[in-house]
């Protein structure tokens, strides 16, 4: 039973990511724009399930940095992928 909810998860997150270029043509907000609010939406979001212990995360280490270029390629990503499709 969990594997077909995995599935089905899969499947959905399929569909809202193949139906994102037309939402973003039907939009009237400009590419960067709707990068920065789907990046900001994003964040809030996975900071809700973030968890509330604290902790000490070092800012100049390794990973710190490799996650921080990942964000900013991620970006990169978006705008390149709004702007054609607007």
């Amino acid at each position: 039973m969990r594997v077909q909810a995995g599935y089905l998860k899969i499947v959905a997150s399929a569909l809202i990511w193949g139906t994102v270029g037309a939402f973003v043509r039907w939009s009237a907000v400009p590419p960067l724009e709707l990068s920065f609010l789907r990046l900001v939406i994003a964040g809030l979001t996975l900071s809700l399930f973030l968890p509330r212990e604290p902790f000490r995360v070092p800012l100049v280490s390794k990973s710190f940095l490799l996650v921080g270029l990942a964000g900013v390629l991620f970006a990169a990503d978006c705008v390149f992928f709004f702007t054609p499709c607007s």
